[in-house]
Formats: structure tokens, sequence, C-alpha cells
């Protein structure tokens, strides 16, 4: 235990109350040890009562009152104890955060365990707070301070008052208040990704939490001059009861989230404005992780092929015919964009924004013969995320038949009497198995199909199924098409023949109608013989052997075109 030693100025000042007789015919001797006292001399007579110094705390002085005349005496104990004067105290100053950032709290504890026992090392002082040195040093009634206090100023002084009782000791020590910055963050923030992480429809992704906070948490500061590194975020999933972190749910960057919109808590410390014990003002905002889902792909590679329309392995392409086979999105939701450049290596696939193909709806591939790859961007007009698709282009060749120049027209006089009309209405049968071979040629992977029009050729309908039995449905002369079509790409080529059924078209005339004959129907012979004459729609005469009848019997050895 510590001791307490003080000078005291004089003894004697409570002689009178020890005599409690007379103030004279006695004399008063003071001594520190009781046998001296009694025997009334000896070492621990105190020579000067008025000036002595304890040697212990407290100690007991054995005051003789004796009479001068008699020499009776008496011995009377005085007590005297040294207390602990009030000093002036280095007082630790207080630390507040400031949740508005306007230099001014209300929550000053200045009757905090920490400054009261500073201040009174441990006595029993009264202890008092003053916004002056003059209010303080004076005690002025009602002047003193409560706590929570509201500050001023930033910082500010207050003066602490201790007193020890009623003996009029006290002293003033300082305390500063300080008012600290807090992070300056928005209470609610909404952080949102596009999903290309893992599987692109679950809403669950990896967040980069660092960059966040140079990009978004830390607006607010970096736009008033704060320097990012000047601050420390940490990460929680929970919170407490009382609203504050729960240190359980900590989490780091990056951070995958486990639903869609989940909630995760940023405690963000200032690293410059701290307190006595190096702490930092925080500030927590509340982080929404939202996830949007990137335009949908049919898949990230479509292979799509044309056919070529001119055999030199060129064709122009309209990419944007491909969308069905894209996506499957409402492509009002949509901007897509097509370009010749980009990288299958990155998640999602990037493009080339410099490849930019202008003329989508008349893309020409670049080289025959080689597959040409176009990167598709389709970015969702409202989230802004993209996705991209590799779209291979092919020129597939064209089936080569017989050159159509050198396929031949087809005749035929058959007709069985089951087609649509006789062989004089110039109906017949026609085989084209022989002419299928000559126009496929020694091409293999190709099939051939006959029609009767152009139109059902183009679109593969009302083929002909047997080419061995065909009956004209267009009398004399009809025009038939062959569609050669490759049996893999479907690639085909139109050529025709025409098929004709020679029968000529015979008109009979005469030189006059009138025949002249004697009464037995004999023709006469002073009169010249009408002529009958045979002529053909086409033709030469001596291209044909004619037949004459006469009441539908043959006259025999009339074969020329005239006949009398």
């Amino acid at each position: 235990m510590s001791q307490k030693f003080a000078l005291y100025d004089d003894l004697t000042v409570r002689e009178n109350e020890i005599r409690n007789v007379s103030t004279t015919g006695f004399s008063v001797t003071y001594f520190t040890a009781q046998a001296d006292a009694i025997a009334g001399a000896g070492a621990s007579l105190i020579a000067d009562p008025t000036n002595f110094t304890n040697t212990t705390n407290p100690q007991i002085i054995y005051v003789r009152v004796e009479n001068d005349t008699t020499g009776c005496f008496n011995i009377a104990e005085l007590t005297i104890e040294v207390n602990s004067s009030p000093q002036t105290q280095t007082l630790t100053p207080l630390y507040v955060c400031d949740g508005d950032n306007d230099g001014f709290v209300l929550s000053f504890d200045l009757h905090n365990p920490t400054t009261l026992a500073e201040v009174t090392g441990g006595n029993l002082f009264d202890v008092a707070f003053y916004e002056t040195q003059a209010e303080a040093d004076l005690a002025f009634p009602g002047s003193e301070l409560q706590s929570p206090y509201a500050n001023l100023a930033n910082p500010q002084i207050v003066y602490v008052r201790t007193d020890l009782g009623t003996t009029g000791c006290y002293a003033i020590s300082q305390l500063e208040l300080n008012v600290l910055y807090a992070p300056e963050t928005p209470e609610f923030l909404t952080y949102t990704e596009c999903d290309y992480y893992g599987n692109a429809s679950d809403g669950i992704i990896e967040f980069d939490l660092t960059s966040y906070e140079s990009s978004d948490l830390y607006t607010t500061i970096i736009a008033n001059g704060g320097v990012a590194t000047d601050y420390t975020t940490t990460y929680y999933t929970g919170l407490l009861v009382d609203g504050s972190p729960d240190l359980a749910t900590a989490v780091t960057s990056p951070y995958v989230n486990t639903v869609n919109d989940q909630i995760i808590y940023a405690v963000v410390t200032s690293n410059l404005n701290i307190d006595s014990n190096n702490n930092g003002c925080t500030s927590m905002t509340a982080i929404t992780l939202h996830v949007d889902t990137p335009p949908s792909l049919l898949g990230f590679l479509v292979e799509v092929a044309e056919c070529d329309d001119d055999t030199d392995g060129f064709f122009a392409f309209d990419l944007t015919s491909y969308y069905s086979q894209i996506t499957n999105d409402n492509l009002n939701d949509l901007t897509i964009t097509f370009y010749d450049n980009g990288s299958v290596l990155t998640t999602p696939f990037t493009v080339d924004p410099t490849s930019l193909i202008t003329n989508p709806t008349a893309f020409t591939n670049a080289a025959a013969g080689v597959s040409h790859e176009v990167y598709v961007q389709l970015v969702n007009n409202i989230t802004g995320c993209t996705s991209v698709a590799l779209l291979t282009l092919d020129v597939n060749p064209l089936p080569s038949p017989l050159p159509q120049i050198d396929i031949e027209n087809m005749s035929s006089c058959v007709n069985d009497g089951n087609g649509p009309g006789s062989l004089q209405d110039g109906y017949a049968i026609f085989d084209f198995t022989d002419q299928s071979a000559f126009i496929q040629g020694i091409e293999q992977g190709v099939s051939l199909t006959f029609h009767t029009s152009e139109a059902d050729a183009n679109t593969d309908i009302n083929e002909i199924t047997d080419i061995a039995n065909f009956y004209n449905t267009v009398p004399t002369t009809q025009t038939i098409w062959v569609r050669d079509e490759n049996d893999v790409t479907g690639c085909y080529v139109l050529v025709h023949f025409d098929i004709n059924v020679p029968v000529p078209n015979v008109s009979v005339s005469t030189t006059s109608d009138i025949l002249c004959v004697d009464e037995n129907g004999v023709p006469l012979t002073t009169t010249a013989l009408p002529v009958i004459s045979a002529t053909t729609t086409s033709g030469l005469l001596v291209d044909y052997t004619f037949q004459w009848y006469l009441n539908d019997v043959i006259i025999p050895g009339e074969i020329n075109s005239t006949i009398t």
C-alpha cells in the first residue's frame, strides 16, 4: 500500500479543543510515542508542533496537557490523516463516430468509467464537467455538463473539476472530444451481374466484391477526394439481433451467391479517422446480389450451309435469316450484331468490335471451299447482358448433271389406250429411265426426280412416280423438269427436256366439190376429176407416208399426198 505524507503547518490548531479549559496555567506538549507523553519527556517529543511532517498515515499524536501549578496532567490522542489532493491529469481523448458527418453528435459519455478512473486516480473525489475553464474554477452552479453530451465544436475541450469534499482542494483537467467521420457509403446497393458462371440460367455466379468497392461502394468517398486504399471492407451474410454483423458469417471476395437477390452486408472501416486505439469509424451497406440471365442460345456453335448459286464457291448470306437457329428469345428484346473476329477462349465468348459486319443481309464468305466463322453477339436491351455464338458458314456445291445443252428431247408414238387420249389426240407413253441415266451421268450421291412444272420441281412436289410409264398430260408437246438433288446437302439443280408425240395434224382439200358421172355412176371422161390433197402443219410432205380410205376401207396403192 502506498504511504501518504504531508507537511502539517500547525498541530496546535486543535489545541483549544484539547485543553477544554482555560488557555493559561497549562502547558501542552506533543509526542509521537505514548510512553514519552506519559513521562513528559523522551525522544518522540515534537519540538516544533507548528511544523511537523507525519511519518505514517494515519498517525496518532499524543498530546500531554499539564497543570503548571500542580503538575497534574492528562493525555489526549490526536489522529492526523493525509488525504490525496486532486491533481491535474492527462486524460484519454473521447472519440465518437458521426453518422451524418456534420461534425456534431449527441452521444458523448463524459462520465464513462475510463475518464472517471483517470481523473480521480481511484480516489473518492467529486467530479464535474464544464464547457469553460472559468466555469470549472468557480464550480459555477447549474453549468455542470451531463451525459450524453452534444459537442459544440470539433474537436472540443471540456474541463473536468475534481474536488476533495469540503477541503477546498480541487484540480482542473482537460478532456478532448473528437467527432470522427464515418465512411460515406450508401445504405443500400444492388450489385448486378450477368450469369456467365457455370449454369447460365441458375442465378448463381461469382461476384468480384473487391472491384465493386471502387466502382460503386466507394463512389461518394472517391467523389469527395478520398482514396480507396484508405478504407478496409469486410463482408458478412448475416446480422445479429442488434443489427450488427454476425462475425461468424464473414465471407471474402470473390464470393459465389447462394440464391439470386441474396443480401450481404459490407462493413467499411476508415483507416484515416482513428481513435486512440487505432480503431476507425465504420459504415454498413446492405448489398443485394442480383443475377440477370443473358440471352439464351440454342447452341454456342451454329452451323449453316447454303447451296452455291453459281458454282463459284461464294454466296451472299443473309445472316439475319438464321436468328431462329441461334436463339428462341423475343427478338424485340435483343440487339443482334455480327462480327468477323472474336474469341471462344473467354467466358462468355467475345467479339472484336472493329470487325463489325455492316451488311449482314448480304454477307459473302471470304474464300471458296473453306468454312467461314462469324461471331454473333446478342445484347439484352434491358439488362445489357450479352451472349455470343459462333456461326459457321459453308457453301455447298451444286450437283453436276448433264449440261442442259446436251440433253435431248424425247418422242413417242406408243399409246396403249390407257392414257388421257388417243395417239391421234397427241398422247403417248414415255419411259424416262434411260433419260435419267443420261442426265445423272457418273455422279454419285444424288437423286433425280421428274416433274411436269418448274414450280413443282423447285418445291419438290408432285413427283412423277413411274418414270417408265408416263403419259404426257399436255397433248403433243410437253416440258419435263428434272430435279437433281444432293442426298446429303439438299442442294439441287433443275434441267428440262421436251417430250413430243409426232402425230401430224392433217388437213384435206379438193380442187372441186363436184364429180360428174354418167347414168351408171361412172365418172365422165370429158370432165376433169377432182384432185384431193392432204397437207400437214409441220415437216415436209416427203417425210410422210399417206394412207387413203374410202368408206373406212383402204384404197390400195394410194400412198401419196394426193389422190384423184
